[in-house]
């Protein structure tokens, strides 16, 4: 079955956000307190089903749709289609994906955002190069909506002080954020990033003797050791924050490594991982050929408690005290090519509540080219 895409004749797409109802997957995710009897469940990996996903969803790909004892609890099925404003995404930040995109959203990328932003897990192993705008929106939307959420607590707790009717009630309604700052964990194996300075590309180019795959790999700026903290404002992103004070932190396995060390080194930090609500490692094929056991020591070390509280426990989620990140958090994984390291990260790290779905791009057929 072929697909017909929509063209665009601009890159910027008119938005309709009054057409249809948008489903609130950050409030349905985030603001449920799963019961004890369920939260043992999922984090015990009891009731876990596995089934194939048989539609005309991602044609060409062999689809596994893995859902927990509690994934009913809202719609983490992905053959329900959604258009992207019915995501309940910020105006702007929906208006600017498109400029981003330089067009509407191709219909393999709104396959794609059926399962992130439903907050699943995914392990998409393809070649495609679509998915880095979908991410953007997605992360951007997310910090806006927990900054949004803490603004509104905020104005609500002062008001209701100010008028002495601050109650118990109110108080817990406030609850809104995590035992550390930082949301967003962006993993990749080199820089070539965009950035003037330390990020900037390095104008490096292989000898045209290569091939073409490892010329695309080992072009730019390669280095495979680097760290970035960003912090998310309202009108601007600060970038090389401190890490208690960042929003997304971008790092390569080794870098991050060098922070986290081993338990027992006197200088080691880990804190600033105990409340991350999405993981995103890209080209998990290049990591594998780097030092696969750094990636898996700093999936161990997230989501953990911390050793000090420098937070208003009175705001941080219920979930987030009851150390239960690890059952809340998103993990999103990218690779080239399938191989068996990436199997067992998938089953060892993924532990989402909501689920998961696992994405194997058919391989081309060689039997004619014999």
């Amino acid at each position: 079955m072929k697909r017909i895409r929509k063209s665009s004749s601009s890159n910027e797409k008119p938005v309709d956000f009054k057409k249809s109802k948008a489903v609130d997957f950050f409030a349905d995710h985030f603001c449920t307190n799963l019961e004890d009897a369920l939260s043992e469940k999922v984090n015990a990996g009891a009731e876990i089903s596995k089934k194939t996903l048989k539609s005309d969803l991602f044609e060409d790909c062999n689809v596994t749709i893995n859902s927990t004892a509690a994934s009913h609890l809202h719609c983490t099925n992905p053959s329900k289609i959604l258009d992207l404003d019915e995501f309940n995404l910020n105006p702007k930040i929906l208006q600017n994906f498109f400029i981003h995109n330089k067009g509407d959203a191709t219909e393999e990328q709104k396959e794609l955002y059926q399962i992130i932003g439903r907050y699943m897990d995914l392990c998409l192993i393809s070649d495609r190069k679509d998915y880095l705008p979908l991410l953007s929106l997605h992360i951007v939307n997310h910090l806006n909506r927990t900054r949004d959420a803490i603004v509104e607590s905020n104005t609500k707790l002062e008001k209701s002080s100010k008028a002495g009717e601050l109650t118990e009630e109110i108080v817990e309604e406030c609850r809104d954020q995590g035992l550390a700052r930082p949301k967003v964990l962006f993993i990749t194996s080199m820089k070539n990033q965009r950035f003037e300075d330390e990020f900037g590309d390095t104008g490096y180019v292989p000898p045209s003797k290569r091939n073409e795959d490892f010329r695309e790999l080992m072009s730019g700026n390669i280095d495979d050791c680097f760290r970035l903290g960003i912090q998310y404002a309202k009108k601007a992103l600060k970038l090389y924050q401190k890490f208690s004070e960042s929003d997304v932190l971008v790092c390569s396995p080794l870098g991050l490594r060098m922070i986290v060390g081993e338990e027992g080194e006197a200088e080691r930090e880990v804190d600033f991982l105990a409340s991350i609500e999405i993981i995103i490692i890209d080209k998990t094929n290049q990591i594998l050929m780097q030092n696969w056991e750094h990636l898996q020591h700093i999936l161990d070390e997230t989501n953990g408690m911390p050793s000090k509280l420098e937070v208003d426990i009175s705001r941080v989620r219920h979930w987030s005290l009851q150390n239960l990140g690890k059952i809340y958090r998103q993990t999103i994984l990218f690779s080239d090519y399938n191989f068996t390291e990436l199997h067992a990260l998938y089953a060892s790290a993924c532990k989402n509540y909501a689920g998961g779905v696992f994405i194997v791009k058919n391989p081309e057929p060689i039997l004619e080219m014999v």
